[in-house]
């Protein structure tokens, strides 16, 4: 009776044992799909050393792209410091060149108010309609001239407005393609290749587009240049015009040159139109000149 008892007792506790098996020991990974309770004894994955081979190849190219942006930064600062010293010998010369016309005028402007008062006094009284319209005629051959060139100086101004716009709508694709590379923080190992040589290509991009802003920086101001003299005479033209127009209509009212002088009074109009032109394209390119692709760049550790 007590054996029996004991083996009752012995088969209770192991109905109520939890599953042994089913507990894998510390330290062991069972595996799965392999039969409950096997453990693999295999040890986990090292991770692998980077080839010495690969790492240095990626240093160079890092090294080869970041040479390549000091080198055009270099010969961009280089055509800067250039353009300096030409525009300070520009400027030496045409400084020059205003002081002796500053003596040329006003010895010529004295001698002209002797002239006009000279005629006004002996010739004044002889003036006649012919003479007006043969000077109307005259100021008609004089004006053309000024005319064609204010055209060219228009034909210019256009074209350059077009590069400038072209110009433009590339700045800003570019700088998000290099930000978007991370160009600015290329790391020797971690950065692809074919990134490196992207961000190459876009540097080399934004400094050739650099260097046609410097070309229309250098441009537009001989444009204005031209444009001020072209002023100047369009200005004479008319005041000259509205001096016959005021005789003619006065004392020669069937002239048909009356009609014709009329005509020069809007020259100086059409040249003053140029004026907010060149100075709002001149504002875009310096506003242009002073955009930046990059920030100083970020080093992960110098290898």
């Amino acid at each position: 009776m007590r054996h029996l008892l004991t083996i009752a007792a012995v088969a209770t506790a192991f109905a109520y044992m939890p599953d042994l098996q089913a507990q894998p020991r510390a330290g062991r990974r069972t595996v799965p799909g392999r039969g409950r309770g096997r453990v693999n004894t295999t040890p986990p994955p090292q991770a692998q050393k980077p080839n010495p081979v690969d790492m240095c190849q990626s240093r160079r190219a890092v090294l080869d792209s970041e040479d390549q942006r000091f080198e055009d930064d270099l010969a961009l600062l280089a055509g800067i410091n250039a353009e300096i010293t030409q525009l300070k010998l520009r400027i030496k010369d045409l400084e020059a060149q205003r002081n002796g016309l500053n003596s040329n005028v006003n010895r010529e402007r004295a001698r002209l108010r002797d002239k006009r008062r000279s005629y006004e006094r002996e010739c004044k009284s002889n003036e006649n309609c012919s003479q007006y319209e043969k000077l109307t005629i005259d100021l008609g051959r004089q004006n053309k001239p000024i005319e064609d060139d204010i055209n060219r100086v228009r034909d210019e101004l256009t074209r350059s407005q077009r590069e400038i716009s072209d110009l433009s709508r590339t700045i800003d694709p570019l700088r998000r393609e290099y930000a978007a590379l991370q160009c600015n923080n290329l790391i020797p190992g971690e950065t692809a290749q074919s990134t490196i040589d992207r961000c190459g290509a876009v540097f080399s991009d934004w400094n050739r587009l650099q260097a046609a802003l410097n070309r229309h920086n250098t441009r537009i101001p001989a444009l204005q240049s031209r444009y001020q003299q072209l002023l100047a005479q369009a200005d004479q033209i008319e005041r000259r015009a509205k001096d016959y127009e005021t005789y003619l209509a006065r004392n020669c009212k069937t002239s048909p040159q009356l009609t014709t002088v009329r005509k020069y009074h809007g020259v100086k109009d059409r040249a003053q139109k140029l004026h907010n032109e060149l100075d709002d394209l001149a504002n875009e390119v310096t506003r242009l000149r002073g955009i930046r692709i990059t920030v100083e760049p970020k080093t992960k550790g110098s290898r």
